[in-house]
């Protein structure tokens, strides 16, 4: 990940007061999907964003339209055609979700790719 955090700034609000229960590993694995999906499909002079509370975390990067919503979280299926991939990140976020009572949501507002993980309070 470290070559692609070259030249990229990442705007971060993160709250010292959120504990997340679950296995590092797991939870790391989860950060690092939705960052490098972020990273990997935005201009390496554009903000990402990053923001944890107790409730949730957000990340959010810029995009010129819409992901598909029926393909987003299913193995091995792309969301994008201009942007392909494995199709894999995306469902192991879900499944870690799932995991732990966690949910996953995906929206396009104000041509923002914004994920959202809620935690369970």
């Amino acid at each position: 990940m470290s070559g692609l955090l070259d030249d990229r700034t990442i705007d971060s609000n993160l709250s010292k007061d959120c504990f997340v229960e679950g296995n590092p590993m797991l939870v790391d694995i989860m950060l690092t999907n939705l960052l490098m999906n972020a990273l990997r499909h935005t201009e390496k002079d554009v903000k990402i964003s990053l923001v944890l509370s107790a409730a949730s975390l957000i990340v959010s990067n810029p995009g010129d339209y819409p992901l598909d919503d029926a393909k987003l979280f299913r193995r091995f299926s792309a969301a994008s055609s201009q942007t392909p991939g494995s199709g894999l990140g995306l469902s192991i976020i879900q499944e870690i979700c799932n995991r732990y009572g966690w949910c996953i949501d995906y929206q396009f507002i104000g041509q923002q790719h914004v994920f959202t993980v809620g935690f369970v309070l």
